[in-house]
């Protein structure tokens, strides 16, 4: 069973439950220095108290507060040595291929600005189409078969529409 600051997971889930039902759902962050980063809020442990049903042990704070407040020299540690060597999320801006762009957060296989990207897609869809004209057929021949079909045996094609609010 997993453990939080010595405390059984279920009772740390009872007991943010029972402060949720009884005091509300945290609003606002009571940390005098603040910088006003996040706008989510959570119910956080004071330092040093322990987890109990009492009130007083708890506080609200937004969730930069939050994490400040239980970052800890062997938290800062496991943290830094998770992220030795690895690669930001950021990546190099790279120009797109078609009209030169800068695209800021380039990287993995984007070629193409945002605009370039929708004409190449649709410049793809009628390659693949040309290059493969008799699948196309063959769908469509598909398509108006079963259609026909439904037509002679007076079977009405199911609609996209939604049925609530007609009447019969």
């Amino acid at each position: 069973m997993k453990t939080i600051k010595g405390t059984d997971y279920r009772d740390y889930q009872a007991i943010h439950y029972w402060l949720r039902k009884n005091y509300g759902k945290a609003d606002k962050c009571k940390n005098e220095d603040c910088e006003g980063i996040s706008n989510t809020y959570s119910w956080s442990l004071k330092k040093g108290l322990g987890y109990e049903y009492k009130r007083e042990n708890f506080e609200m704070l937004c969730r930069s507060c939050h994490a400040k407040l239980d970052m800890t020299e062997s938290g800062k540690k496991r943290i830094s040595k998770y992220h030795k060597g690895r690669s930001s999320r950021r990546r190099n801006p790279i120009n797109c291929e078609v009209c030169g762009v800068i695209i800021e957060n380039g990287g993995g296989r984007q070629k193409y600005c945002k605009d370039c990207g929708k004409i190449m897609a649709r410049k793809k869809e009628r390659e693949w189409v040309e290059n493969n004209r008799e699948k196309v057929r063959g769908y469509k021949r598909a398509y108006y078969k079963k259609y026909l079909s439904q037509q002679e045996t007076g079977e009405q094609q199911p609609s996209n529409k939604s049925k609530k609010g007609q009447h019969e």
